[in-house]
This record gives structure tokens, C-alpha cells and sequence, in this order.
């Protein structure tokens, strides 16, 4: 993946992320303090003692009919809607967080990108584009350059070592510059030069 899409692809993720983020934050129950006991809770409940609930799954919030609010979480007991109605105090429920239609269809993409991201990574690691160029295809080939004649600074005098050894690249170099004279003498190509 290339630099420019890779910043593409993580701009609308972190767009995507955020945007579901704050949706989910635009239902919230109003904030009460007190922690209460859920015995003292109902306790309070039979003596006339709160006002209002607001239901939130196992949390109960609400507030006293001094105005002290209170906190506490409900066991799952069956009858505390009938003893709040039957002490006259008002039921709120707020309704469960539903995520954000972004935030559902990004966390039901999420694995296939991963997938596809992982499977073009691999791609082009195997067709050679990954580091140094050593891809899983390339396994055999030749890393020889071609040169042109300008760019080749060595010549036969900056040869050093045996006289035979230049003697012998001298007469190969020939041949290849002219092979038809070497032909016509019933030369053959040398061997085993290198």
C-alpha cells in the first residue's frame, strides 16, 4: 500500500472511530451521587423516602425526597418495579446504549481490511516490492547489471597478476570484437575463462 492511501485508509478509520465514539456518548442518564445499599435503598422506598428512579440496567439512580440524590445496583429482583409503584415513586428507564450504524458497519469491516491488508502486503513481498527487492519470485535471479561502454572505467592494464591471465582475456576480448577472423583461422569460442 502505498504512503498516500495508507494516510487515506487511517484518516477514515480514525474519522470512523470517533464519529462512533461520540454518537454512543449523546444518551446519558443525568449523573447522581451516593452510593446506597440496595437493602437500605428498599428500606427507604417503604418509608416513602425517594421520589423518583432512573433504571439503567442493574444501576439504579434517582433521588430522595430531601433532594439527595443516591446510586445503587439492583440484584435482578423481580419485584422492585412493584414496590416502587406501590410506594408512588415515579419509574424512568433509559433505554439501552444501541451502537452507532458506523460504529456496527466499521467493527463488520474491520476484519475483512484487515484481511485484504494482510493479503496485498504479502502480494507484493512475494512479487519483489518488499524489502531490498527480494521477493519470494525472485528466488534464482540474476542480480547482474548491465553496463554501458562509458561507464566501464577498468581496463585490461588495471589487470594485475599473472601475464598468462591478461594474455588470455586479451585474446577473448579480440574474439569478441571480431569473431569472423578467428572463424576463419578454425578458432572456437573459449572456454572456460572465468
Amino acid at each position: 500500500m502505498n504512503p498516500t492511501m495508507f494516510k487515506v485508509f487511517l484518516g477514515l478509520m480514525t474519522f470512523t472511530f470517533f464519529l462512533s465514539v461520540f454518537n454512543n456518548g449523546n444518551n446519558r442518564a443525568p449523573t447522581f451521587g451516593g452510593q446506597t445499599s440496595y437493602s437500605q435503598f428498599l428500606d427507604e422506598v417503604k418509608r416513602g423516602e425517594v421520589t423518583e428512579v432512573f433504571i439503567d440496567g442493574q444501576k439504579i439512580r434517582g433521588t430522595k425526597a430531601n433532594g439527595d440524590p443516591f446510586v445503587t445496583y439492583s440484584p435482578s429482583d423481580p419485584g422492585l418495579v412493584g414496590d416502587l409503584i406501590d410506594n408512588g415513586v415515579e419509574i424512568r428507564a433509559i433505554p439501552p446504549k444501541e451502537p452507532s450504524f458506523l460504529g456496527q458497519l466499521f467493527l463488520s469491516l474491520l476484519p475483512i481490511l484487515l484481511l485484504i491488508g494482510v493479503w496485498i502486503y504479502f502480494m507484493r513481498r512475494m512479487q519483489g516490492g518488499g524489502a531490498g527487492g527480494a521477493g519470494l519470485f525472485n528466488f534464482g535471479k540474476s542480480k547482474a547489471k548491465t553496463f554501458a561502454e562509458n561507464e566501464v572505467k577498468v581496463t585490461l592494464a588495471d589487470v594485475a597478476g599473472v601475464d598468462e591471465a591478461r594474455e588470455e582475456v586479451g585474446e577473448l576480448v579480440e574474439f569478441l570484437k571480431n569473431p569472423d577472423k578467428f572463424r576463419n583461422l578454425g578458432g572456437n569460442i573459449p572456454r572456460g575463462v572465468l
